[in-house]
Order: structure tokens, then sequence, then C-alpha cells
């Protein structure tokens, strides 16, 4: 695992007392603590392709394990490692204890994945003015939305690493061009017989989440980066011409161009594990009748795809 590798980053918060005997008979109080630990050991591969022995499998091992980063486990302490329940039970010494909450929460900083949902909402413009001024707010639009009164548009998701940028869209793809071409009709010089078009584009219609997301060092706080946006099917206009030719029919010469509507947001934010915000909004529909909200919910996920409660 991950950590496996990482944990000689950690060295660095054992104390000085370290150094003293691991039997050492000490006068403090016991005291037994629960710690949960976030991931599931089911072995590694090392260079000779052996797997390697579970570290946790054993109390002696388990205990050398944290000594080798600073534990100390004097006499008549002890470590259970609780693998149905993701769990350590640890009984030890105060001051050894906040030595081991330090480590274990830098470990499970490295194992955390936080889950970042975005929900496009509709609400009828009439609906949003009787709210008043002051009072559009998360808790209102909420109310408004279970009552029926909001439309949900898009609400793409996506589960990431800490500090790892993912995207994730749902799109069809519109191409269209930029450039037409005019080609005159043979013996008809005031008026054109086509245009024809060129330089074509992309537009991805659809909804994309582009989000960069970090747990901070205490663990109870996301730092979130986010650019989600909406863009609706495009409306084409038609910049072409009509003429009548020689034997008075008219014709059409259609110069088509996509007309696209987009609700995006760009903003960094930060945000309570389990939490939602509402992070835009008051963007209005293309027929005007209707404002567009954002709402972000981030969630922290362990390794097993179970959501992590935090304080």
């Amino acid at each position: 695992m991950k950590h496996l590798l990482t944990l000689s980053l950690f060295c660095c918060v054992a104390l000085a007392s370290a150094q003293q005997s691991q039997s050492e008979i000490t006068n403090e109080e016991m005291v037994l603590r629960h710690y949960v630990y976030l991931s599931t050991y089911t072995g590694c591969i090392g260079h000779s392709n052996e797997p390697i022995r579970d570290p946790f499998e054993t109390e002696l091992s388990t205990k050398k394990y944290f000594s080798e980063i600073g534990i100390l486990w004097p006499t008549g302490s002890s470590i259970k490692y609780i693998r149905d329940l993701g769990k350590f039970e640890v009984l030890n010494t105060v001051r050894n204890h906040e030595l081991f909450k330090r480590v274990i929460n830098q470990i499970n900083h490295i194992l955390l994945q936080i889950e970042i949902e975005i929900k496009f909402v509709s609400y009828e413009l009439s609906e949003i003015s009787k709210l008043g001024p002051d009072g559009i707010n998360k808790e209102s639009l909420t109310a408004l939305w279970k009552n029926g009164q909001g439309k949900l548009l898009a609400a793409p998701k996506v589960l990431t690493q800490s500090g790892i940028q993912a995207t994730t869209k749902g799109c069809t793809e519109c191409i269209y061009p930029t450039e037409y071409t005019t080609i005159m009709a043979k013996g008809a010089a005031w008026h054109p017989s086509v245009f024809e078009p060129g330089s074509f584009e992309t537009r991805e219609i659809g909804a994309i989440l582009d989000v960069l997301a970090e747990v901070s060092p205490l663990g109870n706080l996301i730092n979130i980066t986010i650019s989600p946006e909406l863009v609706l099917p495009p409306t084409w206009e038609d910049y072409g011409i009509k003429y009548t030719d020689k034997n008075g029919i008219i014709n059409d010469l259609p110069m088509r161009q996509p007309l696209f509507h987009a609700y995006s947001i760009h903003t960094n934010i930060l945000l309570e594990n389990g939490h939602t915000a509402l992070i835009g909004g008051g963007m209005p529909s293309p027929d005007s009748k209707h404002l567009v909200y954002a709402f972000l919910t981030a969630k922290l996920i362990g390794t097993q795809g179970q959501p992590i409660q935090t304080n």
C-alpha cells in the first residue's frame, strides 16, 4: 500500500523520549482508545514477487511497525488491529496516545478520497421573487425544491484522491462551421447560389465537472477548486438570405449558426465533510422565466467506498 512506502515521512513526529526502552515501566495511567484506520491491508508484492507479510498480523509485529516511527510501548501497553471494523484498539499512556493519533491521522490523510457532487437546479422566477431580496439562500432554495418547486437539470459527481484533479462529463459533441464561402451561380452575378461551410469547431453539450479537492491537515475541512459547467442543446439561427429567381420562385440560401446557452461557475471554497453549500446561481434560463442555482456537496470516502465521519 502507498502508506507503507511513505511512513518514513512521519518519523519527524517522534518525541525525544522515543529513544527510551520500549519495555520501560511507567507510572503514567494507561488509557484505552480506538482509532479509525482507513486502509484495508491485503498484502503487497515486493521486489522478489513474494507477498510482504501483514505488519498487523500479531500484536508484536504491530508494535514493531509503529515503534519504527517513534511510538513507545511501555510495560502494560497493548495494541490490536480489529480488521472487520477498520480500527486499532490501543492501550497506552496519554502522552503516547497523542503521538499515535498524530501518526494515524497522517496515514489516513494520505488514504482519504473525496466525493464531489454538483447539482444544477432550476426554479421559476416567480417563486424566487416571493423569497424577497434577503431570502435567497441554501435553506430556502432547498425547501422550494423539496416542495416540488425546483427542477434538477444535472448532477455530475466524481470521486478522487485528496490533491488529485478529476474530471467527469456527460456530453454530446456539436460540430458547427465558423466560416462560409460564397459560391456564385453561373450567369447570375447579383446573387450567390450557395454558402459553403468551412473551418469547423466543436462544442461539448451537457454537464462537465472539473475539480481539485484537498483535505486540510486536521482532516476536518476540504479545500475545493471547482469549475462546473452545464451547456444546453443549441438553438440555431439562420443568417442566410432569400432571393427570387427569374422565374419568380423564392429561394433560401441558409447560413446556420448555433447559439449556446451555458451555466458555469469557477470558484474556490472551504467546506466541512458531508456538508452542502450554495456556490452560485441566479443564472437566467434561455426563456428568462427561470433561474438556475448550483449546490456543492463534498464527502470523505474510505478505501472501501464507505463514508467517513468526522467531528
